[in-house]
């Protein structure tokens, strides 16, 4: 049994004087290893007179039949699903069906012309309804119904086997392993939590990738257990420095095993799943009230309000900026063309074409935006290490980003000096001359 996956961590904890009892265990033996195995087993360090460790005693139960029966069970139960699902997709078609060949029987036979379009345009309403059931259909097969697992770098996930009368068991993340961890010995070592409730001591059989929570902007993964609510004890520890009553407090009720917060997965709109979700409720418990149904986006867009508006902000003042600086160039060249007009007049008279005289006024504007970029560059990316805390999903040197906002200066700056360059190729020479 040695390339079962999570056996060799079970005989080190073993060895280290730890029981393991009733642990579910899988995989594949050395003898037949086509065929996938399941067992609950049972070890126990086996002392010797002078109180070391000197063996293991181990109890193991196959359980490979019980767990094809439960798959078997779980297969079926789908295809009744989906043989209820066909059924109900068939009668709602059926019905705009029956009422199209209807409609196109009575126009076929109706004499009155001007009665054949309201009843083709019926006809066309029904249709709608039928396509309207068909793209709703389709998303059953575009979008799992599945939740989204956190995937598992090692060990296994929590499963329904991790009842109350079963060992303790959790889940660790990533971060959590590599902090107490280094070795990559974190599966089938034992770990308390600081909360009486909860305290423990829990089993570690699997490890789960980092996710984010809380703050989508955060770099550093947040240190995650997972634990199961069928092992959470029902009822909080009892205070031994609290003195005795008579007649004795009873005791309070665990939070900690309540499930306050459910996520259900839907297709299409979830907000027409609410009215569903509360009768479902509702069957369960009629007095268990529904407090508040947000749905993921609502969430997400609430927590990112307050920076959607400071991006909209910064947004607006940037064009503004933009404008007045484009306002301030056009200002600035259209001066200069006016003082050299004289200039400007003679090089005209002399013969200088019209696309020379533009590029004389356009590259002193080119000369300003190359010293602004020389200038502005270096600045910005001494600055990009104070504004990496509020940017999520983008790097604070993204060169997209980057490029996107030279191109836009760059395009600002050409137009705002090619008005008073156009009009400077336009000059009369004879009037020009004849300034002061």
């Amino acid at each position: 049994m040695a390339p079962i996956p999570g056996l060799h961590e079970l005989f080190d904890q073993v060895a280290r004087g730890e029981p393991v009892v009733n642990y579910p265990l899988e995989g594949a033996l050395v003898t037949d290893p086509t065929e996938y195995r399941y067992w609950n087993v049972s070890y126990f360090p086996v002392y010797g007179p002078n109180g070391i460790i000197q063996g293991i005693t181990a109890a193991s139960q196959e359980i490979t039949q019980q767990k094809k029966a439960e798959k078997a069970l779980i297969e079926s139960e789908k295809l009744a699903a989906v043989g209820r699902l066909a059924a109900s997709i068939a009668h709602e078609i059926n019905n705009p069906l029956e009422a199209v060949t209807n409609l196109l029987y009575l126009a076929r036979l109706s004499t009155n012309l001007e009665e054949v379009p309201n009843l083709l345009q019926a006809a066309d309403t029904e249709l709608r309804r039928v396509s309207a059931i068909a793209a709703q259909t389709l998303r059953f097969h575009r979008q799992s119904s599945s939740p989204q697992a956190i995937e598992s770098a090692a060990g296994r996930a929590i499963n329904d086997s991790d009842t109350a009368h079963r060992q303790k068991v959790a889940v660790i993340n990533q971060a959590i392993a590599k902090r107490f961890f280094p070795k990559g010995d974190a599966v089938g070592r034992s770990l308390s939590i600081d909360i009486d409730d909860v305290k423990g001591p829990w089993q570690i059989v699997g490890i789960a990738r980092d996710t984010k929570a809380g703050d989508p902007r955060s770099s550093a993964p947040l240190r995650m257990t997972y634990i199961p609510l069928a092992q959470i004890d029902p009822f909080n520890p009892v205070d031994p420095t609290t003195p005795a009553t008579n007649p004795p407090t009873p005791p309070e009720e665990n939070q900690d095993r309540v499930a306050d917060l459910i996520l259900l997965r839907t297709t299409g709109d979830p907000a027409n799943t609410i009215a569903d979700l509360r009768v479902a409720v509702a069957s369960i418990d009629p007095n268990l009230p529904l407090i508040k149904i947000t749905t993921i986006r609502d969430q997400v867009d609430d927590f990112m309000a307050h920076d959607q508006l400071v991006s909209t902000l910064t947004t607006l003042f940037a064009g503004l900026a933009l404008l007045l600086a484009a306002i301030g160039l056009y200002g600035v060249m259209s001066y200069n063309v006016v003082r050299r007009t004289n200039e400007i007049g003679i090089r005209i008279a002399l013969g200088a074409q019209t696309p020379a005289v533009q590029w004389m006024i356009l590259s002193e504007s080119l000369l300003l935006l190359a010293i602004g970029v020389c200038l502005g560059l270096p600045l910005t990316l001494l600055t990009t290490k104070y504004i990496k805390g509020q940017l999520f999903g983008l790097s604070a040197l993204d060169p997209v980003t980057f490029t996107v906002a030279l191109a836009v200066v760059s395009a600002m700056t050409m137009f705002a000096a090619w008005l008073p360059a156009r009009r400077a190729s336009k000059v009369d020479p004879m009037v020009a001359l004849r300034c002061d």
